[in-house]
């Protein structure tokens, strides 16, 4: 395996029992919906990291780069691993605020083009499918993490910064068309900070429910509110959210 990865998957896992805590507080899932229920009668806990090209030892210097880094992503032997401390679930990056990307895409591709950009920001495998079947026959589902709004390196310039963008949106209906039930949830970064930048904000939120529910109907999602003004708790989930993100950042009024 790519030392790399292993030393993602060393300094980024961490377990997230604690965030699997759903909207009516229950602690033993009676009462629960089915989309959240299997993460109490199953899963229990599960893990969560970043396979990214801008960070720390992970510092991707091209696109040449990224593309041997994610050709090169040995989908067994990360399975292997993964079973040895058999979660119950694993939560894996489509991108961040590179906007390096582990899968490929249509609607990405045509923002790339927009944008003047190249391509190779894509892997041309899709790294999250093949872990998902991979991990399925082990009994362990597969979690997807995206920022929200689109990656930072994907925006518009000016005004437009911080506002989200139809075409993140079908990015994620694409995706979730293709991966269907393989993907059992999804968890948002940047939604607190996010809210602060847009009006209606709830109207995005809807939007981008409904675009993951087009591909699995019972898919558990969590807006994480860390940064919201207004929030002062920030393991307050928010109502459009299926579990709590679980995310701590204090200090926002």
């Amino acid at each position: 395996m790519n030392r790399l990865l292993l030393y993602a998957m060393l300094l980024g896992c961490s377990s997230l029992a604690g965030m699997a805590q759903a909207a009516n507080h229950s602690t033993n899932g009676e009462g629960l919906p089915k989309n959240v229920l299997w993460m109490y009668d199953d899963a229990k806990w599960g893990i969560s990291h970043h396979y990214l090209g801008h960070f720390d030892v992970l510092q991707t210097k091209s696109t040449e780069e990224w593309q041997h880094m994610t050709q090169n992503f040995d989908v067994a032997e990360y399975v292997r691993r993964v079973v040895q401390i058999n979660p119950g679930w694993v939560m894996f990056t489509t991108t961040q605020n590179s906007g390096y990307l582990t899968v490929p895409s249509v609607v990405y591709g045509r923002k790339l083009t927009e944008l003047g950009k190249s391509h190779d920001y894509m892997s041309k495998r899709d790294l999250i499918k093949e872990i998902a079947l991979a991990l399925k026959p082990h009994g362990i589902r597969t979690m997807v993490y995206s920022p929200f709004p689109q990656p930072h390196f994907m925006r518009d310039p000016g005004e437009k910064q911080h506002l989200i963008e139809d075409w993140w949106i079908d990015f994620h209906r694409e995706k979730m068309k293709e991966w269907g039930d393989l993907i059992s949830g999804w968890w948002f970064d940047g939604y607190g900070t996010g809210w602060n930048h847009n009006p209606n904000h709830d109207v995005w939120t809807k939007k981008m429910t409904d675009a993951l529910e087009s591909g699995n109907p019972n898919i558990a999602i969590a807006y994480s509110n860390a940064g919201r003004r207004g929030v002062k708790n920030q393991d307050t989930w928010e109502p459009d959210s299926d579990f709590g993100a679980g995310e701590r950042q204090m200090g926002y009024d």
